[in-house]
């Protein structure tokens, strides 16, 4: 439910894909787990487009889809659970 509220705040930057991957994320793995995936990805994303944009790959205003950092994001907690990492 907290995800949802987090859409209605944040509306420009996530799409409701987004949101309802975290909201299965969540239910399939509990919601600790799925904020866990959740800073992960926005890790992952930061450090990804920040690079991008000192590098000058592409502009600052141009959208960038949330899902495949939400995927990495998972797998890096799979890995960091397991003890692989």
């Amino acid at each position: 439910m907290c995800i949802a509220f987090f859409y209605f705040f944040v509306r420009k930057g996530f799409g409701l894909g987004d949101i309802k991957i975290l909201i299965i994320l969540g239910t399939a793995l509990g919601f600790v787990n799925s904020y866990k995936i959740f800073f992960i990805s926005l890790i992952l994303a930061l450090l990804a487009i920040g690079l991008a944009v000192l590098l000058q790959k592409f502009p600052r205003t141009k959208m960038i889809p949330f899902v495949p950092f939400l995927f990495l994001g998972y797998v890096c907690y799979l890995f960091l659970e397991a003890g692989i990492v």
